[in-house]
């Protein structure tokens, strides 16, 4: 087995944590990962922990209005990744498996008491989904300058509890994400894309800033990350 640790730092709203009382938003944290996206690892075992942490003072709704209650959210996660690729090719391409899972911390505050539970602070810690591709497809073009990985769909198995809770990390739905990533190596760039479609589930007693729960469908989302990256070594 192959052990590779990867830790970094990213400006990007972790897993939905914030998403609980702004409305709307997905599954994926939109930006969490882009550099060197569509290149999968040669055939093997190999284990990746990505680390995150996110913080914000201000939030604005749907509208795109401040939220006047909002006072601040602090997010913390640490997502541990299993990937197999295969010897045997399919189309070409190396094929495999993934599955990632996600542990999240999130502390969130207001200026007055919201939410179901009427309170100014909400906390959580919890898993709240694990992801899993029964097939990821991987190609590795132009003398491994250009690569290509396809995952047939990433699927959001919800673990956490939505009970109520503002900075409840739980989702309660599912999401099916079919996904493309390119990576383009040039000397010392790095050019990558990774594209992504979500097919959502309908969502219960999701919880509002007003006190009360609702139903809600999440809807389909088309969402990509994008990166330039410049080596100072080639080593």
């Amino acid at each position: 087995m192959r052990i590779f640790f990867i830790s970094c730092l990213v400006t990007a709203l972790v897993l939905g944590g914030g998403q609980a009382f702004a409305g709307g938003g997905g599954s994926y944290p939109n930006g969490a990962e882009a550099f060197m996206s569509g290149a999968i690892p040669p055939p093997g075992f190999y284990f990746v922990d990505y680390m995150y942490y996110y913080n914000a003072d201000s939030l604005k709704d749907d509208n795109g209005d401040d939220i006047a209650a909002f006072d601040d959210i602090s997010v913390v996660a640490n997502v541990f990744r299993g990937i197999w690729i295969s010897n045997k090719t399919i189309l070409g391409a190396n094929y495999g498996q993934h599955v990632f899972v996600p542990v999240l911390g999130v502390d969130l505050n207001f200026h007055a008491p919201v939410g179901p539970q009427k309170s100014d602070s909400y906390d959580d810690t919890d898993v709240p989904y694990v992801i899993y591709s029964p097939l990821v497809l991987a190609w590795h073009l132009q003398q491994g300058k250009l690569h290509i990985a396809a995952s047939f769909a990433d699927i959001y198995i919800p673990t956490g509890q939505d009970d109520g809770n503002m900075a409840t990390v739980g989702h309660n739905f599912w999401t099916i994400e079919p996904v493309v990533a390119v990576t383009y190596m040039l000397d010392s760039w790095e050019f990558s894309a990774k594209f992504m479609y979500d097919f959502n589930t309908s969502q219960d007693d999701y919880p509002t800033v007003y006190g009360f729960e609702v139903d809600r469908d999440p809807g389909d989302e088309f969402h990509f990350d994008y990166s330039v990256s410049y080596g100072l070594s080639k080593t």
